[in-house]
């Protein structure tokens, strides 16, 4: 019996940069900027989570993204004071 690709579990998620853009409430444009601060670096560090390439395709491990997230968790800024 074929295994279905469906069925298949790799244990890790990857979002797509939309997905990650509206999930944390940023513009797309944020995201991109983000990624280019790795690629800049050579992949060392970057602003924003770590972002994987696949061909052309750009993915983000939903794990590492709540990582960063929470580092932020709590954090707030007054605006206009």
């Amino acid at each position: 019996m074929p295994i279905e690709l469906n069925e298949v579990r790799l244990g890790v998620e990857f979002i797509d940069e939309t997905r990650l853009a509206r999930a944390l409430c940023f513009s797309l444009s944020t995201v991109r900027r983000w990624r280019d601060t790795w690629k800049a670096s050579g992949g060392a560090s970057g602003t924003g989570p770590r972002p994987y390439r696949f061909g052309r395709l750009i993915r983000y491990r939903v794990d590492e993204v709540e990582a960063w997230a929470s580092q932020y968790r709590g954090a707030t800024k007054t605006v206009g004071v």
